[in-house]
């Protein structure tokens, strides 16, 4: 009861005392999640922070950001898995990066020697990730601004509430789109490159040119219904890094370290899927921390 009066307080004292003692309950979590709800749909939750395994992050006016507040625990393969591969010096490139959560997670595996790409097209969505890329522990994190495709342009962004699913498109907000190629044409190497981007994949795939051979391991998303929007499937994909002298895998379960190879006929059953792709030296750098790749 005497949370509750503080908190309807801060609609209308808001003393300092008061916001601090708000503040620290909404940290640990000790608050009414209607009172929160309330707080975060005022977008009056900006300084509240969401701490988890790998990182911390703001609770910026998103539904993911509000999610990861009431799951502070809940296991995110994608983060699981790009902590178990990544090593001191390694590069990764995030392709939709959104809040910046696996680009954190990253920051964190890769050391104060390595290198961290976080790529978002959205510019609300890319002040909330340069914010929460400011309390990064390391200083390794480069942004930017932009949708990742085939080719250099100008192109439409839908601009949803729901800011983890907004896609490339014939309506929206102009954004600037670049190729990998493009962001990537200085590094002489990637570990590891994750693509989410709505249905977008292979698009950026393309876009990648030369510098796919660059590229030791792929982390994407695979959405039928995302893919759908652009009149592909995943077996394009599919057939596009077997040509590239890729294998791709599924996870097989809830860890990070135990895969499955896949051919072009695999079909995402769920409404969304990870998926990894290797080549030579990435499958051996896989092997090596400990993973196994188990057969189909």
């Amino acid at each position: 009861m005497k949370t509750l009066i503080k908190v309807s307080r801060f609609f209308f004292f808001k003393t300092q005392k008061e916001k601090l003692f708000i503040l620290k309950s909404l940290r640990r979590g000790k608050v009414f999640p209607l009172l929160l709800y309330i707080l975060y749909r005022l977008r009056l939750t900006s300084q509240i922070l969401v701490v988890r395994k790998f990182y911390k992050i703001k609770l910026s006016y998103s539904p993911y950001a509000l999610w990861l507040y009431f799951h502070r625990n809940a296991v995110r393969k994608e983060e699981e898995f790009v902590h178990f591969l990544l090593d001191e010096g390694n590069i990764f490139v995030d392709a939709g990066a959104h809040l910046g959560t696996v680009s954190l997670t990253a920051s964190q595996g890769v050391g104060a020697f390595g290198k961290v790409i976080a790529i978002e097209p959205h510019p609300k969505t890319f002040s909330y990730l340069k914010e929460n890329i400011s309390l990064a522990f390391y200083k390794n994190i480069s942004l930017v601004s932009a949708g990742v495709g085939e080719r250099n342009e100008i192109s439409f962004l839908s601009s949803s509430y729901v800011s983890d699913m907004n896609y490339i498109g014939e309506v929206g907000i102009k954004v600037k789109v670049m190729t990998l190629e493009t962001i990537c044409a200085s590094l002489k190497k990637i570990s590891l490159l994750k693509i989410d981007v709505e249905g977008y994949e292979l698009q950026a795939l393309l876009g990648l040119g030369k510098s796919l051979q660059k590229v030791e391991a792929i982390l994407f998303e695979s959405s039928p219904s995302s893919f759908t929007r652009y009149n592909y499937t995943l077996s394009d994909i599919v057939k596009f890094l077997e040509k590239s002298g890729f294998t791709v895998y599924r996870f097989l379960g809830a860890l990070p370290d135990e895969i499955v190879p896949i051919t072009a006929s695999h079909q995402t059953k769920t409404r969304y899927e990870d998926l990894i792709a290797f080549n030579g030296f990435g499958k051996i750098h896989f092997q090596k921390k400990g993973g196994k790749i188990l057969p189909s």
